[in-house]
């Protein structure tokens, strides 16, 4: 545990956390993204042990000047310091800390995010000024940590490992369901301003055991956002004037019946956005595309690869028949789709990869 945090008695005096955002962003883009708003929400909106938080979201595009968000950090000289790691900038994290290090800034700092989820116990060396390691979804694991620095004691929680340990099995999805978005809660809300843009997400977790995939849980448990939650957040997108919204749902067809009230809702709430859609050629049918084609929606349908020994490597298996016959009534009804497909997978070729293209096209895919 850092010294700073060694130093102060978190029952008498009031905690400084820093969650820091260094993300890739876009024009689009809220200015806090959707993980990092839901683990300040969780922060602001729990039980009275967290009475005496400061929490400050310290937000920077990977772009800019590493130094700015250095001085900035030491400025508040926060006891925790919680961090989101990606591919895009973990070499950038790894230079903050290491610069917070010798300019004697030394808080407890959480790692967590893909980088994090997705690693192993060389985390320990890339990050060694790292004090937990935070293996799955964080809002609560976060939550944990805190509560267990004030109360002088070890975090018990799956899913968090600090440098002394082996880094395991990632956390499993809570069973307890996913909590309102961070946006539509008074804390966040200001941060949509000015925007039209809004990452949504209605389900966590997948079934599917794809290799590349992010989005897979340890134990196959997808979480859904019960119907009443739906409900009450398209009636805040319509409020907040948000025109398009990207789903974050893997799969979002996986459970047929749920996806298509949820459609139904999107149609007759908020029928003037635009909804970006993920699933797999394989969930749809013809009662789903009609709703979709009058809808303005957007279909993001990943088929990876269409070569059987590469989607046996990859454990993605499609049937291509299913697919062809989507592809060909989205086509005649006319829904916007897009069609996705991975370049460097194991027993990949050119060749191979040429051919899944043509395949597609030949299906009514537009390059």
């Amino acid at each position: 545990m850092s010294s700073i945090i060694k130093t102060k008695d978190m029952n008498t005096s009031k905690m400084k956390i820093v969650l820091l955002s260094f993300n890739w962003y876009r024009r689009k883009d809220p200015r806090t993204p959707l993980g990092m708003g839901y683990i300040y929400s969780k922060l602001k909106n729990v039980d009275e042990a967290f009475a005496k938080i400061e929490v400050e979201l310290v937000e920077y595009d990977v772009r800019d000047n590493l130094s700015d968000a250095i001085h900035q950090i030491m400025t508040i000289m926060p006891d925790i310091l919680g961090i989101g790691v990606y591919a895009w900038n973990n070499e950038a994290v790894g230079k903050i800390l290491y610069s917070l290090k010798e300019f004697g800034c030394k808080p407890l700092v959480v790692l967590g995010g893909p980088e994090i989820t997705y690693g192993g116990n060389e985390l320990k060396e890339e990050f060694p000024t790292a004090d937990y390691f935070v293996k799955g979804y964080g809002e609560s694991a976060f939550a944990e940590i805190v509560r267990s620095v004030k109360e002088k004691r070890t975090p018990s929680f799956p899913g968090i490992y600090t440098k002394r340990e082996k880094l395991g099995q990632t956390l499993a999805i809570p069973s307890s369901g996913i909590e309102s978005s961070p946006f539509f809660k008074p804390q966040l809300e200001m941060s949509l301003l000015g925007r039209n843009f809004l990452r949504w997400q209605t389900q966590r977790g997948c079934v599917f055991r794809c290799t590349f995939c992010a989005f897979k849980s340890p134990n196959g448990t997808v979480v859904e956002s019960d119907i009443k939650t739906v409900t009450f957040e398209l009636r805040k997108i319509k409020e907040m004037n948000i025109r398009k919204v990207a789903v974050l749902d893997p799969v979002f067809f996986l459970n047929r019946n749920r996806s298509i009230v949820i459609l139904r809702l999107m149609a007759s709430i908020t029928p003037d956005v635009e909804f970006s859609i993920q699933s797999r050629f394989e969930h749809l049918d013809s009662t789903i595309i009609t709703i979709l084609a009058s809808m303005d929606v957007k279909l993001e349908c990943g088929v990876q690869t269409l070569d059987t020994e590469v989607q046996r490597s990859i454990k993605r298996v499609n049937n291509h028949q299913k697919v062809r016959e989507s592809i060909e009534t989205l086509v005649s009804k006319k829904v916007r789709f897009e069609t996705h497909l991975i370049y460097g997978l194991p027993n990949q070729s050119m060749k191979s990869f040429t051919a899944d293209v043509f395949s597609l096209s030949k299906m009514g895919c537009k390059k």
